[in-house]
């Protein structure tokens, strides 16, 4: 009775929750009934334990992320049969920088949906998750977002600030220049993502949602999500199951500021939605 994930030809996985667990005879049903009662005004902490979604759980910035709902598998096909997404369809580009951290590169396919909900679907169909200087991360740029109709490339607005000087003996030998210039000069032309934080957490808790008028693309049920990510995007997906609240100074609760960590993909989702 468990969740079935097919991704791979010859391969089927199998997801089991503690009830089946307790059905087949691995554990005690009095376990079972403990967990219950511990957990039992902790929806984060019941889903962990008693429904087996394997997430960081508590303080978590996006509870309502669930691998079942949100992730599809790259090989996927709607519940019609039709091909997923179409190479007509736009594509969005997002860049987190980074030189000793990864910069966090997305590419979002948007599609107005047909099902009547009369909403977008948004879906991460690519990521590179990679340190070092932007030359290094253009072909696989270009590449990726080839089978697409690219609309726009966003880049925290920081990137745009002219702070870098040029070395002696290299193009820009004195003169000043941004992170998002290096990008210019290889044929990526960025403008900046939005940075009112609280707007764009608002955004995603919305797309995360599910929306009782909206049927899922794969497997035609209505009550389904306007996010998806697809299951080759590893790094978004270990982001999003660890990006918590930091603690207040009392340790007993949590402060309104997301944790500066495991945050690449986050801030960079958040400033595109």
């Amino acid at each position: 009775n468990g969740l079935i994930s097919t991704g791979m030809e010859g391969y089927v996985g199998y997801h089991a929750d503690v009830y089946e667990a307790a059905r087949c005879g691995f554990v005690p049903t009095k376990y079972v009934q403990d967990l219950e009662t511990t957990y039992a005004d902790v929806p984060v902490m019941r889903d962990r334990y008693l429904r087996g979604l394997w997430v960081e759980a508590e303080g978590l910035v996006y509870p309502t992320w669930r691998r079942e709902s949100h992730i599809l598998s790259r090989h996927a096909r709607r519940y019609d049969g039709a091909e997923l997404l179409t190479p007509n369809l736009p594509m969005y580009e997002w860049i987190d920088p980074g030189m000793t951290a990864p910069t966090a590169i997305g590419w979002v396919v948007v599609e107005n949906c047909d099902c009547g909900c009369q909403r977008e679907n948004f879906y991460l169909v690519e990521e590179s998750y990679l340190a070092g200087h932007p030359a290094i991360h253009v072909a696989a740029m270009k590449m990726k977002r080839a089978p697409y109709i690219l609309q726009a490339t966003f880049i925290d607005s920081q990137s745009l600030s002219k702070t870098q000087m040029g070395q002696k003996g290299t193009p820009r030998e004195d003169a000043i220049y941004s992170v998002a210039d290096e990008y210019g000069d290889q044929g990526i032309y960025c403008i900046a993502n939005q940075k009112d934080w609280n707007v764009g957490y608002a955004r995603i808790l919305d797309v995360l949602a599910l929306d009782d008028q909206h049927r899922h693309p794969v497997t035609g049920e209505l009550g389904a999500p306007h996010w998806y990510i697809l299951s080759h995007c590893t790094n978004f997906q270990h982001e999003v199951e660890l990006y918590k609240w930091k603690k207040a100074r009392n340790a007993m609760t949590f402060s309104e500021e997301p944790v500066d960590k495991n945050d690449h993909h986050m801030d960079a989702w958040n400033g595109f939605l």
